[in-house]
């Protein structure tokens, strides 16, 4: 099923890469409040290489300043823009995503969560003390994501609930995936590991019991391992801001890519963004979406949009072809596990495995 996001309108009909569903954006009945509402687009990465600060100046200055005159007008003969890609100061982190591996490939992409492990870097090395872990569940269904339990055993972990949007390949510029996301980040200890289920346990309490809720059933032992064996250098250019009316967005570029001796190679996928916080008062957010779907629209002109990427988080998943490494029961075996899904101890959403697997602490 598909939806025409249209400027008067909050409702739309959600798509996610599973199934189709109608979807409420807001609704008085539904027990969630987002945050904010970010927009992406997927850019062609070889624009960035291999000068990033003259690429993103003309992206900026040749590009994106007509687009977003186009798409929202002048404010009191002023452009709704100020600032300007700061290339002296990006973030640089390492990123890496975790999931299980063989026998229960997969798990956490198969149930809709990540997990990632973001590094600060300082003269190109890695910080211990700036290991931060993010648990995200992201899901077409805001009420589902909004009610699942998503807290850390860390009283000082930070909570977000958020709507992505992305556009629909191959539709209108009018059509857009909107996708909903609640995710719990925390500081990792420098000595802290990422080998099993066990440690995620460790990190995140509920995610047993949610895992178990959707019919799958892991052991603190079973293992997990970083996605793809793909560690990659994230820069994050942030600087300009556009003026919805009563909210701010903010525009960022992020290149990853891979490294080599501790510097960035050629970028393997890039993404412009803009984000903003949801007002308060319901006209005044009326308003700024409108505007921000205006903009998102027109942005889809731009020509440095990518033809052929993915999302960066599938995008890492599919590097290496990461979750096709998964293994079956010998036939003898699954035979007691038929009608679930290619993982014998993962359920379709929705149905109970028939068996649970033992664990040494009940877990």
């Amino acid at each position: 099923m598909w939806c025409t996001l249209r400027l008067w309108t909050v409702c739309c009909l959600v798509v996610s890469s599973l199934f189709a569903a109608p979807l409420l954006a807001e609704s008085k009945d539904a027990e969630y409040s987002v945050d904010s509402r970010e927009y992406k687009l997927l850019l062609n990465p070889s624009k960035f290489h291999p000068d990033t600060p003259s690429a993103l100046a003309t992206l900026w200055d040749g590009h994106l300043k007509r687009l977003i005159d186009d798409a929202l007008g002048m404010k009191d003969h002023t452009h709704r823009y100020t600032g300007t890609f700061d290339v002296n100061q990006p973030k640089r982190r390492v990123i890496r995503f975790w999931d299980t591996v063989a026998p229960y490939q997969c798990t956490f992409k198969n149930h809709g969560y990540n997990l990632r492990e973001r590094v600060e870097l300082v003269d190109g090395q890695e910080q211990a003390d700036g290991r931060e872990v993010t648990l995200k569940l992201r899901d077409s269904d805001p009420v589902r994501v909004a009610n699942t339990d998503m807290n850390s055993s860390d009283g000082d972990a930070k909570s977000k609930f958020e709507e992505d949007i992305v556009p629909l390949k191959g539709r209108n510029k009018q059509v857009y995936t909107v996708m909903y996301s609640s995710s719990t980040s925390k500081k990792l200890k420098g000595d802290g590991t990422l080998s099993k289920m066990g440690d995620v346990f460790d990190l995140y309490p509920k995610l047993n019991a949610n895992l178990k809720e959707d019919g799958t059933y892991l052991g603190p032992n079973d293992a997990v391992a970083v996605v793809s064996d793909l560690s990659l250098y994230e820069e994050v250019y942030e600087g300009p801001s556009i003026d919805l009316g009563h909210v701010t967005a903010d525009l960022s570029v992020s290149l990853w890519s891979t490294r080599n001796d501790n510097r960035p190679g050629a970028p393997l996928i890039a993404e412009l963004s803009f984000k903003y916080k949801l007002g308060k008062k319901a006209k005044e957010a009326k308003k700024a979406a409108n505007r921000a779907d205006a903009l998102f629209s027109k942005l889809q002109d731009l020509e440095w949009i990518s033809a052929t990427s993915d999302t960066k988080t599938n995008f890492v998943y599919d590097y290496a072809r990461f979750c096709q490494g998964r293994l079956l029961l010998h036939a003898a075996e699954y035979t007691a596990f038929e009608g679930l899904s290619a993982n014998p101890l993962v359920a379709p959403r929705g149905e109970k495995a028939r068996r649970e697997r033992p664990s040494a602490d009940g877990r």
